[in-house]
């Protein structure tokens, strides 16, 4: 009997022998298969970053907009714990593959400089000299790739390139990740869908969902903490470290922009693009100047323009104009976009911090700033006069909007005058300041109700109570209002201006509206 279950013990520890042998030869497989996270957005919770944090071999690579502050924790995940890798990302753009879509060897000092700044903004805020490049949201084609190349980006991640499933390939020098966007959202699923996917390079897109679930971030970190024989790793480590094959001979279908249209065709992208970084993408003029530089673009009108078709060439012309037409403004007559300065350019500026925001405008109120203190939340008040109340404002309206907010407007608070502001979506509070005082109200169920009020501290800061107000600003979207009472029909001084209309054609409108500005 001894003697049996001895030759079990043996036989039992030859075959413990060897799946520790088995398991041995797939950790060494970190050099063989490896996961490249992305996530989809640069919000991530507080939760979900601690469990990163503390996770051994997890890495996640993040989307940084140049339009966005870093939050803390993800500015700890990069630069502290230095388990995330931030990538340069454009704001969604449907002009950005089209432009790149026309590129030449001929344009290139051209196109380099149109995101030049863009990019010297982010090296400046991470270090990255050769960043990988998010593009999730827009068509990819091989200019596109080769326009990356130009700019020294490492890799780049596209979502939607033509005839490419998920996969990792090589263009040139450039790294191309094209993610699974279906990753399992339960742990016990993981590595069954790991194992349908035998590539030695699995990209994956995580949804905000999945980022902002702190369950299932820990349940992510465990499995790559107990499983190593497929790895997490950054991007930029596959860049300069894997050998990938070229892929050079994608399938894309391209109509290059005739060349007497060509210079007009980059002056309409280039005053698009100044106009979306001054109003953002869900203004309603940008919209309308989206789709006619869209249509400028299409593959239908190249086609005909190259084929010398005069109905083309004319519906090339209705859009050009439009596009100009849109922003209240006319076509340069020197034929350079430097020269357009549509209504309400560089009216508004918006500087933003962890803990403050601050708006200035062109009119008696210079700027708003609005921080968020230890206990209160301050909105400090200058102007043009400096230290002094202009005495042609009788109070300033401060409007603050929440995202998905009640779909009404302000009707109450500007019946006396001469136009009502309503708003592109609801307000929330109105924190309405006086020389001495302000008083906050709040807009819910169609009603205005008062909340709180407090005194007026010296240069003209209102200080209110937490937690009166929602103290996440950057949340917030706000418009400001000087109104004056002393005439016998109270009327509107100045707000806000969005680029696109003057303030005068805003005022002679029937109700008022002045658009909210979005700080996120």
């Amino acid at each position: 009997m001894k003697k049996v279950l001895s030759r079990l013990f043996l036989a039992v520890m030859f075959c413990a022998f060897l799946s520790a042998s088995a398991f041995s030869q797939e950790t060494q497989g970190r050099a063989q298969r490896y996961i490249v996270f992305f996530a989809s957005t640069p919000a991530i919770s507080a939760a979900s970053a601690a469990r990163i944090k503390t996770s051994q071999n997890l890495r996640i690579t993040f989307p940084l907009y140049q339009t966005r502050q870093l939050s803390q924790d993800l500015s700890e995940l990069i630069f502290g714990y230095h388990k995330a890798e931030p990538a340069f990302a454009f704001n969604p753009e449907p002009y950005f593959p089209l432009l790149t879509s026309s590129y030449r060897s001929d344009d290139r000092a051209y196109m380099r400089s149109l995101f030049a700044q863009d990019f010297n903004n982010f090296f400046e805020k991470t270090s990255y000299r050769q960043p990988g490049i998010f593009l999730t949201d827009a068509l990819v084609c091989q200019n596109t790739l080769e326009y990356f190349e130009l700019l020294n980006a490492s890799w780049t991640v596209a979502s939607n390139i033509t005839n490419a499933p998920a996969s990792t390939f090589r263009h040139g020098n450039i790294t191309v990740f094209a993610p699974y966007t279906d990753f399992p959202t339960r742990a016990a699923d993981i590595e069954r869908w790991l194992a349908a996917r035998p590539g030695r390079i699995i990209p994956v897109l995580l949804s905000s969902a999945q980022l902002n679930n702190a369950q299932f971030m820990g349940a992510l970190a465990s499995f790559f903490d107990r499983n190593t024989a497929v790895m997490p790793v950054t991007p930029l480590y596959i860049a300069r470290n894997i050998e990938l094959a070229q892929a050079n001979n994608l399938n894309f279908e391209l109509v290059e922009i005739p060349e007497e249209f060509r210079a007009r065709a980059y002056m309409a992208s280039e005053v698009v693009s100044r106009f979306r970084r001054s109003v953002g993408t869900r203004h309603e003029s940008y919209n309308n100047v989206r789709n006619e530089l869209q249509f400028l673009y299409s593959y239908e009108l190249l086609s005909g323009l190259l084929n010398d078709s005069a109905q083309s060439r004319q519906m090339y012309d209705i859009a050009f104009n439009n596009i100009f037409r849109f922003l209240g403004t006319r076509p340069p007559e020197d034929g350079t976009a430097a020269s357009v300065r549509f209504a309400g350019e560089d009216a508004r500026q918006v500087t933003v911090t962890s803990n403050s925001v601050a708006i200035s405008g062109d009119g008696p109120l210079r700027r708003l700033t609005i921080t968020n203190a230890r206990n209160t939340i301050d909105f400090d008040i200058d102007f043009i006069q400096g230290a002094h109340w202009p005495i042609t404002i009788s109070y300033i309206d401060v409007y603050i909007s929440l995202p998905h907010g009640q779909e009404e407007s302000s009707v109450e608070m500007h019946r006396p005058t001469h136009g009502i502001f309503t708003g592109a979506h609801a307000w929330n509070y109105l924190v309405r300041i006086f020389p001495d005082n302000a008083v906050v109200y709040r807009h819910y169920g169609g009603e205005v109700r008062e909340i709180a009020a407090v005194p007026i501290l010296n240069r003209f800061v209102a200080r209110i109570p937490k937690p009166t107000l929602d103290d996440d600003i950057l949340r917030w979207s706000v418009q400001a209002i000087s109104v004056n009472t002393r005439t016998a029909r109270p009327f509107i001084v100045d707000f806000f201006n969005r680029p696109g209309t003057s303030k005068e054609d805003a005022l002679a409108r029937t109700p008022f509206n002045a658009e909210f500005i979005s700080i996120r």
